[in-house]
Parts: C-alpha cells; sequence; structure tokens
C-alpha cells in the first residue's frame, strides 16, 4: 500500500529550505514536491482530495 503524506507548515517552519523544491500542481493546488509521496501544501490553495474540498 502507497501512502501520501501531505506538511502544512506553521510559524517556525524553515521557508528558505521549502522554497527550494519545485512547486507542482497536485489535486488542482499548488505544492512544493519534496518526495514522490511528500507534498508540502502551499498557503493560500484549495485542494480537491477525495470528494471533499
Amino acid at each position: 500500500m502507497t501512502y501520501t503524506f501531505l506538511l502544512i507548515d506553521r510559524n517556525h517552519e524553515n521557508y528558505d529550505i521549502l522554497n527550494l523544491y519545485s512547486v507542482s500542481i497536485w489535486n488542482s493546488g499548488k505544492v512544493h514536491r519534496i518526495r514522490k509521496n511528500v507534498f508540502h501544501l502551499m498557503r493560500g490553495r484549495v485542494f480537491n482530495i477525495g470528494d471533499v474540498r
């Protein structure tokens, strides 16, 4: 079974490092793709995950 890990940033993240990752579109929103199945959800975006928006 393959899992997808989603990261949501808070106040004390290392944004300099997060911004080094490439920006991709995932489920209708912009993300930083950290690994094959690890995504940092960018702020201010709306994602469609399953049947939930």
